[in-house]
């Protein structure tokens, strides 16, 4: 295995370790945006209900207590979303570095490849001019002799 292809599969582990920190990341964001839902849907049935004056006292604690709980959501839906655009960007800077990878082992594969044919088209050219009786058909311009 070359240093390229090593470097490609630890690129490729980076890889799945920023994707799956980004996954966890994005599904706490969507938990924390389904109790901000379910909070403003608990919050509206309590406003409806309050018609007694005991009821509406208790009701003000718990809006006071709701108010607080979503202010408090918010703020976290705030920091897990810079988390989660930072691991975007980690994501895309390990994706970069692993196509970097890829793309040398393609040049170096490439290389030998040519490198191999025009040997043998050199050792082919050589091997024929060697057979050959007429030394002006040699590519290479000596004479055989």
């Amino acid at each position: 295995m070359s240093t390229f292809e090593t470097l490609l599969k630890v690129a490729q582990g980076r890889l799945d370790e920023v994707s799956r920190e980004a996954g966890a990341a994005a599904e706490a964001l969507s938990r924390l945006n389904e109790k901000l839902v379910a909070l403003g849907r608990s919050h509206a049935s309590a406003a409806a209900s309050s018609s007694d004056v005991t009821i509406m006292i208790a009701a003000g604690n718990y809006m006071g207590r709701q108010r607080a709980e979503r202010s408090e959501l918010e703020r976290q839906i705030v920091e897990q979303r810079a988390v989660l655009d930072e691991l975007r960007a980690k994501l895309t800077i390990a994706f970069r570095e692993k196509s970097k990878f890829e793309q040398l082992i393609a040049q170096n594969r490439r290389a030998r490849h040519d490198s191999r044919r025009s040997l043998s088209r050199s050792s082919w050219t050589r091997l024929r001019c060697e057979a050959s009786t007429d030394a002006s058909r040699c590519s290479f311009g000596r004479t055989l002799g």
